[in-house]
């Protein structure tokens, strides 16, 4: 009942005299009952008119588009801070090699693995947001510390290089097993990362690497 006086006053102020207006004209010779309907007919679909333009006013007015409400562009960073941010990261694990290296593979691969950990928007390129966020972030905490050893985030999808003594020196992206079913040299196989602790027993250096391919 409550809500049935309200939008009736709403109304009432917002067009000055309506009810009477669209209550009496051709009613005439008609049985009260016949008037009833008709006017119930007539405020309800004067009641459903108005709603429909407050409803449009609104979303006009907060800017609302077909599909949600629409999002202003990411601010883009300064070529000062984006530098500042990159050495920052460098400092935390990050980035490896010099930050003035303009490597853009890199660089891509770094800000995707910090925007991973911290949980941001995933562009591989940072926007005044993310390089405040870089400049406030700290070095990634390793599952377990003490001795050194690789550690791959499966949720977050991003590999830890952990020190014994310096935590976190290296974060990479990654990319795990979907579970889903692939074909490789005609065999078929579920792409699966399997879990659990694994023994290092062998290592090659890049420049071996390099040498033997």
């Amino acid at each position: 009942m409550i809500d049935r006086i309200y939008i009736e006053a709403t109304i009432s102020d917002s067009i000055p005299g309506i009810y009477s207006r669209i209550a009496t004209p051709n009613l005439r010779g008609k049985d009260d009952r016949t008037n009833r309907i008709t006017v119930a007919r007539r405020v309800t679909a004067l009641v459903l008119l108005a709603a429909a333009t407050l409803a449009l006013t609104d979303s006009l007015a907060f800017g609302v588009t077909r599909g949600g409400p629409a999002r202003p562009a990411p601010a883009p960073a300064t070529v000062e801070v984006v530098n500042k941010a990159e050495q920052h990261l460098l400092e935390i694990g990050y980035l490896n090699g010099p930050a003035n290296d303009r490597d853009v593979a890199r660089s891509r691969y770094s800000i995707l693995a910090f925007q991973r950990v911290e949980r941001r928007n995933q562009t591989g390129k940072l926007n005044a947001a993310d390089a405040q966020a870089a400049l406030a972030a700290m070095r990634p905490t390793p599952r377990e510390t003490g001795y050194s050893h690789v550690e791959v985030d499966l949720q977050r999808q991003v590999l830890f290089v952990v020190d014994q003594t310096v935590g976190v020196t290296r974060v990479l992206p990654v990319s795990s097993g979907s579970g889903k079913l692939y074909t490789f040299e005609g065999k078929t196989s579920r792409a699966v990362t399997p879990r659990g602790r694994f023994t290092i027993y062998r290592k090659v250096s890049v420049g071996a690497k390099r040498r033997l391919g």
